[in-house]
């Protein structure tokens, strides 16, 4: 009855040990099998980075959608310093003038700047998101709704105004996040390392140009009406090259498809 009872329990660890291989069998397979669909994933990443030429990142100036992207957001950032650098010296001119800001006051106009983008630039974001807009559009969006604002801010001389403006200027200055999501969902992960590469330099001349042309056109005109007016303008025409965006991706496609299909028929005809 012993022996009985103890072969029947013999069995039994036998069985569970066949389960356990087994278990530790199918674990390491599916553990091997997602290594080596990450590594082959990233492979082909990779692969396709170690392709491209020493001078492959001159030839993305040959895609319109970068040219597109580029310029639109050069003319952005010549504006985006404007108002961060000027206003506070309008307000202060128009204290010598008729509106009676004291320069106390006007100094709080470039944290109220700051106040709108901290608020704006979560809730921007989250809304873009939250209704899934491109954010090739929201960037366009925002840009022409930043750049009405600041185009017409000469008409918002008051104090109230001034600081309306500040608030509104920075809940809206945060385009350069969407253009930047837009070109890596536009010319793709191998593209937009050489893109980015060209966007910051570009941004970087647009900040050194936007508050100097700014301070120009201050001393030609002894106004600073139209140093904003052309901050405006600039933004409003970021804004605009972007509906140049479907006939460019129709034209891309189209060469694409008729350079696809002569490589097909160069190597089958």
């Amino acid at each position: 009855m012993w022996r009985k009872s103890n072969s029947k329990s013999g069995g039994e660890l036998k069985i569970m040990q066949e389960i356990e291989k087994a278990a530790s069998g199918y674990q390491i397979t599916e553990k091997v099998d997602k290594e080596i669909a990450g590594y082959t994933y990233f492979h082909e990443i990779a692969g396709s980075a170690d392709k491209k030429g020493r001078w492959d990142f001159v030839k993305i100036w040959c895609d319109p959608r970068f040219v597109l992207i580029i310029a639109s957001d050069f003319l952005s950032w010549v504006a985006l310093y404007v108002p961060y650098v000027h206003l506070v010296e309008r307000a202060r001119i128009s204290d010598f003038r008729t509106q009676g800001i004291s320069e106390n006051t006007s100094a709080w106009l470039s944290p109220a700047i700051g106040f709108g983008g901290l608020l704006g630039r979560p809730l921007v974001g989250f809304s873009a998101d939250f209704f899934k807009i491109h954010p090739f559009w929201a960037y366009a969006t925002v840009q022409m709704l930043c750049g009405i604002g600041t185009i017409l801010s000469p008409f918002w001389s008051s104090i109230e105004g001034l600081f309306v403006f500040a608030v509104y200027y920075g809940f809206l200055s945060n385009g350069y996040g969407f253009i930047r999501a837009s070109a890596a969902k536009i010319l793709g992960p191998v593209n937009y390392v050489d893109a980015f590469s060209w966007m910051l330099m570009f941004e970087g001349i647009g900040v050194l140009l936007g508050p100097a042309v700014g301070g120009a056109i201050y001393d030609v005109t002894q106004s600073y009406d139209w140093t904003f007016r052309f901050a405006g303008a600039c933004l409003i025409f970021s804004a605009a090259i972007c509906l140049l965006k479907a006939p460019i991706a129709r034209r891309t496609k189209k060469s694409q498809i008729v350079s696809t299909s002569s490589s097909e028929c160069g190597g089958t005809c």
